[in-house]
């Protein structure tokens, strides 16, 4: 799967476990890169749903559309 970022300083930040790490900790920048790669991997987001503990759903409200998987509580990744 293909992923596109709101952002160039988004997307640079989540290609280097490095900065992700700076940016948001070492929990939760390894979460993001992890997910990410299960993401790249995933043949449709239907494959998000299955995986052990990412705990896929869909948002309501102004979110409808999006899908997020969890990282470390608060912090999801929410995506569409």
């Amino acid at each position: 799967m293909r992923i596109l970022f709101s952002s160039r300083k988004l997307q640079r930040v989540c290609s280097s476990y490095e900065l992700a790490k700076a940016k948001w900790g070492q929990v939760c920048g390894r979460l993001v890169m992890r997910r990410l790669d299960e993401l790249r991997a995933a043949r449709t987001l239907e494959d998000m749903r299955t995986i052990p503990g990412a705990h896929c759903h869909e948002l309501q409200g102004d979110r409808a559309g999006c899908l997020a998987v969890r990282l470390k509580h608060p912090f999801r990744l929410v995506f569409r």
